[in-house]
């Protein structure tokens, strides 16, 4: 799982965040032969992508029926069903809405079991293996929070803990985040090892579609 040697005259594989190792729904990978694995993990995506974006409409205050149709709609789009030939793709597409519900709900609700519950979809979604859309992900999500951070005012507790509803709000997102970014280095930390050693890494990190 460290190297290959079949390509390029060997190439690291784990340090290539491409591959996503460490990603948990890439597992029936370890079980199946790759037909069987493809369709399993179609399947199992394409049901968390439903479930999850229900569940970020609902937190919105939609009513079960809107909530579903909205979620039956994410998993069932054009796009969603070219994404289901790319592993990585439909694992970005799993996490992201489920971490823009943890942040809206931490930004209305600040608690402590949603920052650590937001810290651990963030380092899923970083784990996902589409680089690009990890950035397009993360800036969308924490871009959410931010601007609900800003523009939005949170269920006011009782006394003074009403007045510090802010800074535990700020504090959420910013644990969220850092504990996402913990949590995944044992992913970019030997990634950004290898490009060190690079002739060109830009090359490498531009060629990401």
């Amino acid at each position: 799982p460290l190297w290959n040697n079949r390509q390029l005259c060997g190439a690291p594989y784990f340090a290539d965040p491409r591959h996503a190792l460490l990603q948990p729904l890439n597992a029936v990978f370890l079980f199946f032969e790759t037909p069987r694995a493809m369709a399993l993990h179609a399947f199992l995506t394409l049901a968390l992508m439903g479930f999850f974006f229900s569940l970020f409409m609902h937190s919105m205050n939609l009513r079960h029926l809107s909530a579903a149709l909205g979620g039956m709609v994410y998993m069932c789009c054009g796009a969603t069903a070219a994404a289901m030939s790319r592993p990585a793709y439909a694992n970005a597409l799993v996490w992201l809405p489920l971490l823009c519900c943890l942040v809206r709900e931490s930004m209305l609700r600040p608690r402590a079991a949603l920052t650590v519950a937001g810290g651990f979809v963030t380092a899923f979604l970083l784990l996902s293996g589409a680089p690009l859309l990890i950035a397009l992900g993360v800036a969308a999500a924490f871009g959410y929070g931010l601007a609900a951070l800003l523009f939005t005012q949170p269920e006011q507790g009782n006394g003074s803990r009403g007045a510090h509803r802010q800074w535990d709000r700020a504090g959420s997102l910013a644990g969220m985040f850092a504990l996402g970014l913990l949590l995944s280095c044992v992913q970019w930390a030997p990634t950004a090892a290898w490009l060190r050693g690079l002739d060109a890494p830009g090359a490498f990190l531009t060629q990401f579609t």
